[in-house]
């Protein structure tokens, strides 16, 4: 519901550094993976949200792990082939 919110009041709510700032004990227990698509024009990775988590991913202390493939926004529409880049990562 609060996402339906989002889209109809055109509030984006906080940003992903926000959201680990305002989360940082529970996210640094968390694994988190990422599959990124370097065409992405939404939120490509050149930008703050890709620079973000690119950092963190490179970051040996950091448990954000990242995938970089050749696709858009959605690679998991795109190429259903990355999906194996999770299945990997959950085993």
């Amino acid at each position: 519901v609060q996402a339906l919110n989002q889209i109809y009041t055109n509030n984006p709510g906080k940003t992903p550094m926000e959201f680990h700032k305002d989360n940082q004990q529970l996210l640094s227990t968390l694994p988190i993976h990422l599959v990124w698509g370097d065409a992405d024009n939404v939120t490509p990775v050149t930008g703050s949200v890709g620079q973000f988590y690119t950092a963190l991913a490179n970051d040996a202390d950091s448990n954000v792990s990242l995938n970089m493939i050749h696709s858009g926004h959605i690679p998991f529409d795109e190429i259903p082939e990355c999906n194996e880049f999770m299945v990997q990562w959950l085993d």
